[in-house]
């Protein structure tokens, strides 16, 4: 099921009907208690929350799966977003950076199971690790670390 059907399922269960039909009190925006609700409903609600669902899924199906819903849950969010392609780019690139807050085997292994890469690394198989003075770097440069070793 699509987010946005879990969205209005979870508002026409605990909201009022026209809160239900629009998705909203008429203000534009979510009511707090139907936002709590709501965030409960989702599993994205933070980096860490994402990190630690990302490093628990052992199969190419869960982890299509998750990037699926995620993707849902960007558009859904993301007024600047317009395609699900765009969505799902930003998804794998999520799911790639916070990868890089995993150790090396754990990011090499959601790598290979999202088919992602670090936006910043690239993927572990190309570029290898970076060193912390490599890391350090990239960061202070605003680079990638293709960029990096390419200026060296």
């Amino acid at each position: 099921m699509l987010l946005q059907e879990k969205l209005k399922l979870y508002l026409k269960v605990n909201c009022s009907e026209k809160v239900a039909n629009y998705g909203y009190s008429g203000t534009g925006r979510f009511s707090a208690g139907v936002l709590k609700g709501w965030k409960e409903l989702v599993k994205f609600k933070t980096d860490s929350d994402i990190t630690e669902d990302i490093s628990k899924i052992i199969s190419s199906t869960e982890a299509e799966q998750y990037i699926q819903d995620y993707t849902e849950y960007i558009m859904f969010i993301r007024e600047d977003i317009n395609s699900r392609e765009e969505a799902r780019k930003v998804a794998e690139g999520n799911i790639g950076y916070l990868a890089g807050y995993l150790d090396s085997n754990k990011r090499y292994e959601i790598e290979h199971l999202f088919n992602v890469e670090h936006p910043v690394f690239g993927s572990i198989d190309k570029m290898g690790y970076p060193t912390s003075e490599e890391a350090f770097e990239c960061g202070m440069q605003r680079i990638t670390l293709k960029e990096l070793r390419d200026n060296k």
